[in-house]
């Protein structure tokens, strides 16, 4: 069983440089993209684990809630309802 504290095979300084390219130039566009249409939500991730999740929460607490109404008016979406019912039980209070 390999070590999993070791990383990546492929860790290293180049590696890591391509991938932040890769990143600065097809997801960045995306981002930026969306977010001019307010459609991007920013978290600040560096805050301890638990406090991000409460800001997410916050986040997806209305979408979830919507999804939950419509899905509500559908009987056919009996499967998706469940499986959202579990994640709203998550997020609303």
């Amino acid at each position: 069983m390999a070590d999993a504290s070791k990383g990546r095979a492929d860790d290293n300084t180049e590696t890591m440089r391509k991938r932040f390219r890769v990143f600065k130039e097809s997801t960045l566009p995306v981002i930026k993209h969306y977010d001019l249409k307010g459609k991007v939500r920013k978290v600040d991730a560096a805050k301890p684990v638990d406090e991000v999740f409460e800001d997410v929460k916050v986040i997806f607490a209305p979408l979830i809630a919507k999804v939950m109404w419509s899905c509500k008016e559908d009987n056919s979406s009996r499967h998706v309802r469940i499986e959202l019912g579990r994640c709203a039980s998550l997020f609303v209070p």
